[in-house]
């Protein structure tokens, strides 16, 4: 929750999609796609996949509903879109938030969101060959984003590779000026300490007990029934960004746990 609102605050100040260092950003309710692999030095995304063309982008639905053209919502989405889910075909769907009373223009599939603010990160799958990597750009260029006033019926398109590239501050900034500042203060260094210790010992390693979160199942095995979809149990969500697997969504697949 709080990474995500931290990702529209930055947003925000972006005046148009860019290269950003090896990262790419946008104005809230549009995203940026990048034309190739996630770049190995990005840290950003823990866990990005390794076969799929990333795009990410920050949606305001406060500031207005938004249109996709083309696109494929994954991992604690409230829209399934895409082959993989229900043969979705490409055209126009839109986001709106929950409060939005407007009329939904001809041509346009809605989806309500439960929040006004989120991420959206397309991903189009791509073999790791010269000839796919050509091919897939003409798909990458039809994939977009932006705010409802600017729909006018037509599929629009955008040259990804063409983005213009903005210098980024060093990757883990923030966090290497925090341990600089507890290095010059006593204080601020023990609290530190503490309180990871703390937080480490008290909910960290209970979530890495299968017994605290697995639904039994016989022989020792487990499983997980959210999957994928933690809605607003982080602790879940944590545990599987810190290294436990965190499944998939059940309509396609089911992941089994071994006892402990």
């Amino acid at each position: 929750m709080v990474n995500v609102f931290n990702r529209r605050r930055h947003f925000s100040t972006v005046k148009e999609p860019a290269r950003f260092g090896p990262l790419i950003q946008a104005p809230v309710n549009q995203f940026a796609m990048l034309t190739d692999y996630v770049d190995p030095g990005e840290r950003a995304v823990a866990c990005p996949n390794q076969d799929v063309v990333y795009g990410l982008g920050a949606i305001g639905l406060d500031v207005s509903p938004v249109v996709y053209q083309v696109v494929d919502l994954r991992t604690d989405s409230f829209v399934q879109l895409g082959k993989m889910y229900n043969n979705t075909t490409p055209g126009f769907y839109m986001l709106v938030g929950p409060s939005w009373k407007g009329e939904v223009p001809k041509g346009i599939t809605r989806f309500r969101s439960p929040t006004n603010t989120g991420l959206v990160g397309p991903r189009i799958f791509m073999d790791d060959t010269a000839e796919d990597r050509k091919a897939i750009q003409q798909v990458l260029r039809g994939v977009l984003m932006y705010p409802l006033a600017e729909y006018d019926g037509r599929m629009k398109t955008k040259d990804w590779a063409a983005l213009p590239k903005v210098a980024a501050p060093p990757q883990g900034a923030q966090a290497l000026a925090v341990l600089a500042a507890a290095r010059n203060d006593p204080k601020l260094k023990q609290a530190m300490t503490e309180g990871a210790k703390e937080a480490d010992e008290q909910l960290v390693r209970p979530l890495f007990q299968f017994r605290n979160f697995a639904q039994p199942l016989p022989h020792s095995w487990g499983t997980i029934s959210n999957e994928s979809a933690f809605g607003t149990d982080y602790y879940t969500a944590y545990r599987g960004g810190k290294g436990q697997y965190p499944g998939q969504l059940t309509e396609r697949d089911q992941v089994l746990l071994p006892g402990s």
